[in-house]
């Protein structure tokens, strides 16, 4: 198969998920309405100097992804397409170069294409997820660059990453393992270097992960009962007995950029697997056969043990509500209907968890006809459901 055909089917694939995000309305969830709650009352500069002294809204000390949210917002407001197109083109990178870092590993494209399709398997439409695909990014150029022996531009890249998300300090065990698969003389110490100074930092500036309540969604506790809890969550017992068997210094990588999620209380959630899953793909090109007729079983046992047709994207074949956006827009509706009074009783709605987390975030402005909301101010009362109208006429806005 030749490379740019390859290279075609990986973007081809990746471009389901695209279709399947936009058929089944992908908007704002969760954590986005925290985010958008603080930039639209914050600049970037205010933002860079607390999210980097003190800590971000959650108290991790992190920017980059930060940047990219607000440029979106910046530019685009609340579109949800510039969102979904942002992350789409994150992905569709990482997965090319996941093709290349392991053909150079292994001189067999087959085999890259083969781990490629494995590393697309898991998407995140989540917008916030941003931090996910923009770590990886930067992990996967700065493994790219090193393999190709632009030392300096790797580690300029490796400090990008570290200023996305704390997991990046997982990048120069991940480029000591490709040394030694290459047996070749490792070039890391400038890495060790930074990554010295970098967890003295987290541990030591602003605030830290330690000393939270058990309540607190990012507890974290070293249980041995909570980590093989966690970890049966996150990996197959299939993939735990492979890891003893095949383990390998990438393996251990790929692991190792897991345990942060083994150690919360609380907190259980897929998009932590996709940096793992990033790592063993380039851990299975380098362990698994050139792939010929006789071979070819290994493959189809590999394919079916992650998961089988799962691990192609999903096919939208017509468009799907989504019925938090639905809630979200049933809000925005009745108030633009109702501008002219001064309260907008919404117990008549059914609030789905986003229109609620609109609602309390303060946020419901950047949805309603910005005419509207340049004009208006809402205040919503959670207990009461109902939302005050502030009119710029009255002279007086709420703090």
């Amino acid at each position: 198969m030749a490379l740019l055909t390859q290279i075609g089917l990986l973007i081809l694939l990746s471009s389901f998920h695209l279709v399947f995000t936009l058929r089944t309305n992908a908007f704002f969830s969760l954590d986005d309405f925290a985010v958008l709650n603080y930039l639209q009352s914050q600049t970037n500069l205010q933002m860079i100097t607390q999210f980097l002294s003190q800590g971000d809204i959650w108290g991790f000390k992190k920017i980059l992804g930060y940047l990219n949210f607000s440029f979106l917002f910046n530019f685009f407001g609340t579109n949800p397409i510039a969102f979904i197109i942002n992350n789409y083109l994150l992905h569709t990178a990482n997965i090319v170069l996941v093709f290349f870092i392991s053909k150079f590993l292994t001189k067999d494209s087959l085999k890259s294409f083969f781990v490629s399709v494995i590393a697309n398997s898991l998407y995140l439409a989540y917008f916030s997820n941003l931090h996910e695909y923009l770590v990886v990014f930067f992990i996967l150029s700065s493994s790219f660059l090193y393999l190709h022996s632009r030392f300096k531009l790797s580690l300029t890249v490796f400090i990008l990453a570290l200023l996305t998300k704390e997991i990046a300090f997982t990048l120069p065990f991940f480029l000591l393992s490709l040394d030694l698969y290459l047996k070749q003389p490792s070039k890391l110490k400038p890495f060790w270097a930074i990554l010295i100074p970098f967890f003295l930092y987290q541990f030591l500036v602003g605030q830290t992960r330690f000393g939270l309540s058990p309540d607190h969604v990012y507890a974290t506790s070293f249980s041995l009962s909570l980590i093989v809890r966690n970890l049966q969550f996150y990996l197959p017992l299939w993939l735990a007995g492979l890891s003893l068997i095949f383990a390998s210094p990438l393996l251990f990588v790929s692991l190792l950029s897991l345990l942060p999620s083994l150690l919360l209380i609380n907190r259980q959630e897929t998009y932590y697997l996709y940096l793992p899953l990033t790592y063993f793909s380039v851990f299975l090109a380098t362990r698994l056969p050139k792939f010929k007729f006789k071979t070819s079983p290994i493959y189809l046992a590999i394919f079916f043990l992650l998961g089988g047709r799962s691990i192609l994207p999903l096919v939208a074949r017509q468009n799907f509500p989504n019925w938090q956006k639905v809630s979200i827009f049933n809000v925005v509706d009745k108030v633009e209907k109702n501008i002219d009074k001064e309260q907008v009783d919404l117990k008549d709605i059914h609030l789905e968890r986003d229109a609620k987390l609109m609602l309390e975030s303060n946020t419901l402005g950047l949805f309603v006809d910005p005419v509207i909301s340049s004009n208006h101010q809402f205040v919503y009362n959670s207990d009461t459901q109902i939302i005050s109208v502030i009119s710029a006429q009255a002279g007086i806005y709420p703090n």
